[in-house]
């Protein structure tokens, strides 16, 4: 007599029975049907309320972990207050709850609200306020600082005043960083000079001073007697050359070349024209050769130099005239004086 299964319900023929193909297209129905309703091996997605065995703690494997094994990861160790920065290796989680201590070494946030409403004074540290352009034009204000650009713009006042001024006053100091106004007469007293003449005037010095011209300053002028020779026209003192018998200006340098051993002539006089950027026809400068290598190679130069017996100058070249072509290059400097 047939019987069926507990899970499934499939028919189970007795061994007598005649086989039944409805009864084995039955079977083959239910085990489809129930093949269906089982979670695929590979990303199941399952329903209801699945359980699995939950692991030791710590395990670290690829094991399914329960909602038993999770909480008792939670850490059971109070949190620290500070430290160095770690990753940290522990496998135990932080509640959601937990709390820091105190961290007394730190300011409370009522200390740094209350020093941020804090400013500054002549005795008090603090915040300070930038003054306007208006607050350090006027000048009063003790407890706003003045930037760089706000005293630029007041320096520059004062100094416009004093240029402006110049012509008949004078800022004198009085000590101590403060400076006053004061007239050229009132100079003229600080300075002890009295009625001494500054322009081409004919009023000298005091008794005081003397009464000798000398003893006043003189007009600016070059040949001045009695004074200081000074110089009204400096362009055409500039101009001067000194000579001599007179002191006055010169330019001078010094100018470097090097000579190598392609000369022209077939015979004596060997000739060799150089260029030498800057030198001028008119230049007599004072030329010689370089030192600077070994005993033998300057043994060699001054052997070669001493045939050069001659030489010209004309704009940007010299050149020069021996008795024997010389056989070595020849480092020169010429020394030119206008």
């Amino acid at each position: 007599m047939a019987t069926n299964t507990p899970n499934y319900n499939l028919t189970k023929p007795a061994g007598t029975d005649t086989v039944d193909i409805g009864v084995i297209n039955t079977n083959m129905d239910l085990i489809d049907a129930a093949v269906a309703l089982k979670a695929p091996l590979a990303s199941p997605t399952l329903t209801g309320t699945p359980t699995v065995p939950t692991a030791a703690v710590n395990t670290n494997t690829t094991q399914a972990a329960s909602t038993a094994f999770v909480l008792a990861q939670a850490g059971t160790v109070a949190p620290v207050m500070d430290g160095v920065a770690t990753v940290g290796v522990a496998t135990k989680f932080a509640r959601a709850d937990h709390t820091h201590p105190s961290d007394t070494a730190k300011a409370d946030q009522a200390a740094v609200t209350s020093h941020l409403a804090e400013n500054s004074s002549q005795t008090v540290k603090g915040h300070v306020e930038l003054a306007t352009a208006a607050e350090t034009t006027t000048g009063t204000d003790n407890t706003r600082a003045v930037h760089p650009a706000g005293l630029k713009v007041e320096l520059d006042k004062k100094i416009a005043h004093s240029l402006a001024t110049a012509v008949s006053d004078f800022l004198v100091s009085s000590g101590a960083g403060v400076f006053v106004k004061k007239t050229l007469e009132e100079v003229k007293t600080i300075l002890g000079l009295g009625t001494a003449a500054y322009t081409a005037s004919t009023a000298y010095a005091t008794a005081a001073q003397g009464t000798l011209a000398t003893n006043a300053m003189p007009l600016s002028q070059k040949g001045a007697v009695g004074g200081v020779a000074l110089f009204d026209d400096v362009t055409a003192h500039l101009a001067e050359s000194a000579t001599l018998s007179e002191l006055a200006h010169v330019k001078h340098g010094t100018l470097t070349t090097t000579l190598d051993t392609a000369w022209a002539g077939a015979q004596a006089p060997f000739t060799k024209t150089q260029a030498v950027a800057g030198i001028l026809a008119t230049d007599n400068p004072i030329v010689d050769v370089t030192m600077g290598g070994t005993y033998s190679t300057d043994e060699a130069r001054l052997d070669a130099w001493s045939q050069i017996y001659r030489i010209t100058t004309a704009n940007d070249s010299i050149t020069l005239y021996a008795k024997k072509a010389p056989t070595v290059a020849l480092p020169i400097q010429l020394k030119v004086v206008r």
